[in-house]
């Protein structure tokens, strides 16, 4: 009697998780994406009949995790206790030390840093007395003197002498930074900067940051890196740059370097340095089993050169920005497949992952321009078949992948809801829908936000 229960206890629990696991077996495009080689074999998953009778031969996928909701670290709001000080682009402990007159040693022993130089944006540091900072920064010019910046802040040359501990009025050095005491602060960064904000503060690999530089003058050069990537600024108002960019999904790294440089007319250079916090998040993980027939579309070399030429088109910058708002959807029909999942093909002949977002669309399905824009290329590639690519400007592309036909012509200018295109099924894909890719500083991100987020 034991035994019958015990073992009708275990079908019951097979069936129970059979069942259970049926659910995540889902149809997905064998197509694109950003190119990433591996050597993780996993098992195959076989067809299943299809209800007419007849072998449902779309690839199928194993999810193996399925992605986490997104979870922001926002920048920290510090209200009610002035000896916090929250970390910006730019700082550290020496320069901290600059303004506030507290030692490097005192402030790194109380915050328990052994790297002093080295503070995360939005990190928040323990100040012995209330930070409420009345000194600037200058940065000393070639050619400057103690005499001409005193003038140049209306103060007495022995004052600043005397305030940055300088044993004689001509002992300057170019590059040096003084500490010039004022009754109203415009920023605690060396001049000219004076505000850097970073949205989102802690981005997500496969997203797009917005850098915001605001400045006390005009600026002759304004450079910036984040990571091994140029930042490409543009002036969106007086005293104020922006620059934009993407994160890549495969980005390794848990944190980023930032470098800004800018200058004034006859004033030296200064440079900031900052390091950024990634934000931890999952995009799921998908087994995809392709035909025969595709298999030397999973080829890395194949691969490779078409990304390489990807990374042509998307590194292209325009100072023009064309769209406005929010992106509209290229197409209407179901999303079958979001961006970022990891991809491994055939038991690990490939490993990647998805670049965009696919939609169920028929051969012929009208695609739509989401923004405006201009068409920069229309070609055969061969994982994406028939593609068409937009240049929105400042660093913004979008691409529309496995077309049947293109109607436009590069160089031709589109604004949103313009058909372009129809859908199809060309290049590695094995059955017909529209692969759209959206590109943001030469990185290729997630599409979905720029559906419901302004992006500026």
């Amino acid at each position: 009697m034991r035994k019958q229960i015990f073992y009708g206890l275990f079908a019951f629990t097979a069936t129970a998780w059979l069942l259970a696991a049926a659910q995540f077996s889902t149809p997905v495009a064998a197509d694109d994406g950003a190119f990433s080689a591996g050597d993780h074999a996993l098992p195959a998953q076989v067809a299943t009949p299809a209800p007419d009778g007849n072998v449902d031969e779309s690839p199928r996928i194993e999810v193996v995790a399925t992605s986490a909701p997104v979870v922001r670290p926002t920048r920290a709001v510090v209200i009610g206790d002035p000896t916090l000080k929250v970390a910006s682009i730019g700082d550290t402990l020496a320069l901290l030390s600059a303004q506030s007159g507290f030692s490097v040693t005192d402030l790194a022993q109380r915050n328990r840093l052994t790297q002093s130089n080295m503070l995360l944006v939005g990190q928040q540091l323990r100040m012995p007395q209330p930070f409420s900072p009345k000194i600037a920064l200058h940065r000393v010019a070639p050619g400057e003197t103690l005499l001409s910046i005193a003038a140049r802040y209306g103060l007495a040359p022995y004052a600043l002498q005397q305030m940055n501990k300088l044993p004689c009025a001509d002992c300057l050095v170019a590059g040096q930074l003084l500490r010039i005491p004022q009754t109203k602060v415009e920023g605690n960064l060396p001049q000219p900067f004076t505000q850097i904000d970073i949205d989102p503060p802690a981005p997500i690999a496969g997203e797009v940051m917005s850098i915001r530089v605001y400045t006390s003058a005009p600026l002759k050069m304004l450079e910036g890196q984040i990571g091994k990537k140029t930042l490409h600024f543009f002036k969106k108002a007086e005293g104020l740059y922006i620059a934009i960019t993407g994160i890549p999904a495969l980005q390794q790294t848990e944190v980023l370097n930032i470098v800004l440089s800018a200058s004034t007319d006859g004033d030296a250079k200064t440079e900031l340095q900052g390091r950024i916090q990634l934000a931890p998040h999952n995009y799921g993980f998908q087994n995809v089993f392709v035909s025969y027939g595709l298999l030397p579309l999973l080829s890395p070399k194949i691969n490779e050169a078409e990304q390489a030429r990807l990374d042509q088109i998307y590194g292209q910058y325009t100072d023009e920005q064309w769209w406005d708002g929010t992106f509209k959807y290229p197409a209407f029909g179901d999303i079958t497949s979001t961006y970022g999942a990891r991809r491994n093909f055939n038991g690990g002949v490939l490993n990647t992952y998805h670049s965009g977002m696919d939609f169920r669309a028929f051969v012929g399905t009208p695609v739509q321009a989401p923004a405006a824009g201009k068409v920069v290329a229309v070609e055969q590639l061969d994982v994406r078949g028939l593609g068409g690519f937009i240049d929105h400007g400042r660093g913004g592309f979008s691409a529309y992948c496995h077309l049947s036909e293109a109607n436009v012509r590069v160089g031709q200018m589109v604004k949103a809801g313009d058909v372009i295109a129809k859908s199809g099924n060309t290049g590695r894909t094995e059955g017909p829908h529209l692969h759209w890719e959206v590109a943001v500083g030469g990185v290729q991100v997630n599409p979905a936000s720029w559906l419901t987020t302004v992006v500026q």
